[in-house]
Order: C-alpha cells, then sequence, then structure tokens
C-alpha cells in the first residue's frame, strides 16, 4: 500500500496554475504587481504551485520565448523589483513557483548572437552553424509531420519542420551578418544553442544560480531540441538527456527542493526516457501528452478505455517522478505523436471550435472554446481532469471560461490563447458558476494525494458508459464516476447527489459523500 500525506513530495500533487505575469491587469497594465495581487485569488481557485510563462527581456516576437537577456524581468512587467514583490507575496500564501527556462535557443538580440555575427568566435560557438550553405534536398511528410532533408558537408540531415509555412525555403537555417549560416528549430528569430560547448553549460549555470537561488523549480522548453549538432540535428537524441542530467545537477546545488518539468511531446517510449532512472535521475516532471489526449478522445468520443490506454501507457516511470495532467498548455491542444485514428477523431470533432495549428498535427484555443462555452461541460472536463492520475496543470482563465480570442492573433494561431482576464471575464455570472465548481474540485484534490500519484484500477460498481476508477491508500478508499453517456453525459448536481446516495446505502454506510461535480462525483470511504 502507498504511504500517502506528507511523504509525498510536493511536485507530485501540486495543483498548477499557468500564467503570464500580466494576465491580470491594474488599471491599464498587468505586471508583477497586479500578480502579486491576484494569488489570493489563485490559492483561492485550488492552486498551490504557479507557473509564470515567460518574463525575461525579450524583443516579444514570440511571446517571451524569445529570451534576449536571462538575468533582467522585462521592464513593462514590473522589472526585478516588481518580481521581488512578487516572491514576497508568493512566500507569504506558501505559494511554490516555476520559470520557464529556454535553453534550445535565444533571440537574434541577445548580447550572444550580436556578439556571433560581429565577428566573435568565442561566442559564434555558442550556436549551431556552418559557414557552407545547407542544400535542401527535399520536403517529405510521414505520420508524424514535415520533415525537411539537406545536404551539408557530405552528409544528410533531417530534421521535423515545426512551424509549417512560416521559415521560407530553407525551413531551419538563416545566413548571419557574419556570412555564416545559422540552425534555428523554430523561427528565424531564434538561433539554436550548442550544448556540445562546455561554455554554453557555464552560462546557463550562472542563470541557474540567479534565479534557482530565489527558490524557483524550473519548466525546460522544448527539451527534446537541446544537444543537437551538425552531426545530427534531430530532435530527441541522447545530447538532450546530457543536457537535462546537467540543468538538474546545478538546480540541485543551489535549491536541493527544486525540480524540473520538461516538456518534451514525444513518442511515450521516448518521453519516458527524459526521468532518466532510480539510479540516474533526469527531470523530476512532465506533460503527459499521452494522457491529455487520451481525455479529449475520451470526452469526444464517450468511451473511458481511451483513458485508461493512456494510464496503462504512461506508468512504469522512475520512484522520482511524476507526471503533469493538463487538457491543454498554453500554446495548443498538440496531437503530434498521437495515433493516428485518435489524432483524426480529436481534430475532426474540434477544429470547428479552435483554430488549425500546425495542420492537423495541433489545434490552438481555449478549453471554454473547445467545449462550446457549455459551463457544465466545461466542469465536467476539469472534473475528469481531476480525477485521474498526476499533478494538475490549468492554464489561467480556464477556470472562468475564457475564450479564444482571434482578435490577439499576430504571428500564429497561439496568439488566441494569451490575453489578459478582464473584470468582465472575472465577474460575469458563467465564470463565477465555473470557478465555484472548479474550486470545489481542485481544493478537495489537494487533501487527497491518492489522486494524484496512486495508480487507479477499475471499480466493479460502475454503471454502463460511466467511467469508473477506484483508488486506495492510507486506509481509505477514493472511487470515481464520471458520466460519459452520450445521451446525458452532462447531469445535474442533484441527480449525482441522488447517485451517491444511492451507492451509500446500498454497500457501503461508512462513506461520505466528498464532491459531487456536473456529470462525475467522488466519494470517499474506509477500506
Amino acid at each position: 500500500m502507498v504511504d500517502i500525506g506528507k511523504q509525498v513530495e510536493w511536485y507530485k500533487r501540486m495543483n498548477l496554475y499557468v500564467v503570464y505575469a500580466d494576465a491580470f491587469r491594474n488599471g491599464k497594465r498587468g505586471d508583477f504587481f497586479s500578480l502579486a495581487k491576484n494569488l489570493e485569488y489563485i490559492k483561492e481557485t485550488g492552486f498551490d504551485v504557479i507557473h509564470v510563462l515567460p518574463f525575461l527581456e525579450s524583443p516579444m516576437q514570440d511571446a517571451g520565448f524569445d529570451v534576449s537577456d536571462f538575468f533582467k524581468v522585462r521592464k513593462r512587467l514590473g522589472g526585478n523589483e516588481g518580481f521581488e514583490v512578487f516572491l514576497r507575496e508568493v512566500g507569504r500564501l506558501k505559494m511554490k513557483v516555476f520559470m520557464d527556462l529556454v535553453v534550445n535557443h535565444v533571440s537574434v538580440e541577445h548580447e550572444w548572437f550580436k556578439k556571433a555575427v560581429s565577428g566573435d568566435e568565442y561566442y559564434r560557438n555558442f550556436f549551431i552553424h556552418t559557414p557552407v550553405q545547407p542544400k535542401l534536398i527535399e520536403v517529405e511528410d510521414d505520420r508524424w509531420g514535415k520533415w525537411a532533408r539537406y545536404r551539408l558537408n557530405r552528409r544528410e540531415l533531417r530534421s521535423r519542420i515545426i512551424f509549417l509555412n512560416q521559415n521560407g525555403e530553407l525551413p531551419h537555417w538563416f545566413r548571419g551578418e557574419d556570412g555564416f549560416w545559422y540552425y534555428h528549430t523554430f523561427y528565424k528569430h531564434q538561433i539554436d544553442l550548442n550544448w556540445t560547448n562546455p561554455e554554453v553549460v557555464k552560462a546557463f549555470g550562472e542563470v541557474i544560480s540567479f534565479w534557482g537561488g530565489k527558490g524557483l523549480s524550473f519548466r525546460i522548453d522544448a527539451a527534446p531540441f537541446a544537444g543537437k549538432n551538425l552531426s545530427n540535428i534531430r530532435e530527441g537524441q541522447m545530447g538532450s538527456h546530457k543536457v537535462v542530467r546537467e540543468l538538474r545537477r546545478i538546480v540541485k546545488e543551489v535549491n536541493k527542493d527544486g525540480v524540473l518539468l520538461i516538456e518534451a511531446c514525444q513518442p511515450m517510449y521516448k518521453m519516458k526516457k527524459y526521468f532518466g532512472s532510480d539510479e540516474q535521475p533526469e527531470a523530476e516532471m512532465a506533460y503527459n501528452f499521452e494522457l491529455m489526449r487520451g481525455l479529449w478522445a475520451t470526452m469526444v468520443s464517450g468511451k473511458g478505455s481511451y483513458i485508461w490506454k493512456a494510464l496503462r501507457r504512461t506508468r512504469d516511470i522512475p520512484s522520482h517522478a511524476g507526471w503533469v495532467s493538463f487538457l491543454r498548455n498554453h500554446d495548443e491542444l498538440s496531437l503530434e505523436y498521437a495515433q493516428p485514428k485518435v489524432r483524426r477523431l480529436v481534430y475532426d470533432s474540434l477544429v470547428k471550435n479552435g483554430v488549425e495549428f500546425r495542420g492537423e498535427y495541433g489545434l490552438a484555443g481555449r478549453t471554454a472554446s473547445f467545449l462550446k462555452k457549455d459551463p457544465r461541460k466545461i466542469v465536467l472536463a476539469h472534473f475528469l481532469l481531476a480525477s485521474v492520475n498526476g499533478a494538475c496543470a490549468v492554464v489561467y482563465g480556464d477556470e472562468v471560461g475564457k475564450v479564444t480570442n482571434r482578435r490577439y492573433i499576430r504571428i500564429d494561431a497561439r496568439d488566441g490563447n494569451r490575453g489578459w482576464l478582464t473584470e468582465t471575464e472575472l465577474g460575469s455570472k458563467k465564470a463565477k458558476t465555473v470557478r465555484d465548481e472548479l474550486s470545489k474540485i481542485f481544493r478537495t484534490r489537494l487533501k487527497y494525494p491518492e489522486l494524484a500519484v496512486v495508480k487507479p484500477i477499475r471499480s466493479n460498481r460502475g454503471k454502463r458508459n460511466w467511467l469508473s476508477l477506484r483508488y486506495g491508500g492510507e486506509g481509505r478508499e477514493i472511487e470515481v464516476f464520471v458520466n460519459l453517456s452520450r445521451k446525458k453525459r452532462v447531469v445535474s448536481m442533484d441527480e449525482n447527489k441522488k447517485l451517491a446516495l444511492s451507492i451509500n446505502r446500498a454497500e457501503r454506510k461508512e462513506d461520505k459523500i466528498v464532491l459531487p461535480a456536473y456529470s462525475g462525483v467522488w466519494l470517499v470511504g474506509k477500506e
């Protein structure tokens, strides 16, 4: 039996709120001062850890993921002073913070790159570069996406094209002012770093020491793409694992409580490798893209088998590791590396309510928009999220049913997921309804870490077309029932209470109702 409670590491059972620093406005501007004022709102909604999306100096050509200075907070966000005010409030509320650490690339405005193209050989070696123009052989398709094949110095290279129709005739290469060709995975204004250079490792050691010393943990952006070299520019190679291990070593030196959260949408057999092993650990946490797709496939089909398949495939990870479960991340609802049938099912079901992003390999948009703005379906989706394994992550605004705003779109479809929370959105009747229900769900979940770390088994008391899970631990048992029936998927709270009471009276009188929600109920009792 798993011993639950304080022995479960904080990161395995956290509820993570993902937010931009300027999401809450104080008058006409949002910054770390206004975010600090809204931390109580975030905690009361049921979140104990906050992930602040990129806030460092940047020309903002990619929402801050194009970093130009790793030591300075953007002035319009309150600068380093505003960040310190935010951290003091975090400490007062006993919350924790993740910051984004973009390790694959920097902005062309970064001092390192400026020095490189000015002729400084030391800094040129910070980047993947070549004096010879690569030759594009062809662009080809496979089940996982589009790929570019190049010839360079008699060697053939192959790399996946991430942003389709964005990178011109030579998708991965940018010619600098010094005449050298520089490699970029994403946009041409984001130049990839050369992690085979020990000086790059040293430079990031200083970055992690600066921020980790303030008690922060780190979300590692686009981890599989770091660690490349000119001999092999494909993602997910062994070089990326060396990067993660080195980052973890540095983090533990400056903050033993700090952890790494990996963003790596890869096939599952590759994804698990980013945890390392018990003998040689890498990251503590990773986003569970497999379960995310399973959640959506279950919701649109009414078949719980998609969730059970995902749960089985994501088991068997090292003891130090845990998953982060989510409905979507700040970027998109990613369908890359999904099984083709699952990709087709989810894409075809949701594309009318979302924004196409990277063809059929992803959809941009907010959860409420995917669910046609129906408050009860929004609650059901989050109840289902909170009922499966892993720490939970929710993107700001989803807790009040914020919808996709296409007017924000400037560079690509992901921009529609962004923008600030207005007083109207926070104060509307629908927002209060959704937030009240989600607050009950996530605040209750923090009391029962079994839901995060214990492997569920099928309950034999579920009705047909209901997803039924049973968790055991610390002398108590939790049973979860979720109505997936196409005929009546969303039921009233009163009907759920009747369901819970009928189960109690018939079979388990010692049980108590923990939380009924639209189309779902949690029951807790003695084992």
